[in-house]
């Protein structure tokens, strides 16, 4: 019986062996096929964390008067497009998300908000619907927005 037993342990050495070479090519692969995905969607879960903070940020920087921190969201061409002035005087008084479309690369993003505001020195409710469209870059690891502020009259 003894015997049986090293034999058995014997062939599972010399199959081990022959096997040799191909066990690193085997490492390689459980590599790609488990973890890749794995580190993708890490990249993908912190794109979608960021954002989702960018989104907040902004919103935040809007209902609060916050003007100086408004362009750091938008790409460095359409910064001049914001009406820094004329934001002095409006009060924002509901910011409401009204649709989002994240598309499947997940790096571009259009989203239709709703905007109440007033003027401070005409008191009337206005609302206007921000169509905003934002882009993933790489380069900075920032959502940045890639259409003009919304026309407030």
């Amino acid at each position: 019986m003894e015997q049986g037993i090293d034999q058995r342990i014997q062939g599972i050495m010399n199959a081990l062996h022959r096997h040799q070479q191909s066990l690193p090519r085997l490492a390689a692969c459980l590599f790609a096929i488990v973890l890749l995905p794995m580190l993708s969607c890490s990249g993908l879960r912190e794109r979608k964390t960021a954002l989702n903070d960018t989104l907040r940020l902004y919103e935040r920087a809007i209902r609060w008067g916050q003007h100086e921190k408004i362009g750091k969201f938008f790409d460095a061409k359409l910064r001049t497009s914001i009406p820094v002035e004329l934001l002095k005087n409006v009060r924002i008084s509901s910011y409401t998300v009204q649709s989002f479309d994240l598309n499947n690369k997940k790096n571009h993003l259009r989203q239709n908000v709703e905007i109440k505001y007033y003027f401070l020195d005409r008191m009337q409710v206005k609302t206007v619907i921000d169509k905003q469209l934002w882009t993933f870059h790489k380069d900075a690891q920032a959502w940045l927005r890639q259409n003009e502020f919304p026309k407030l009259q």
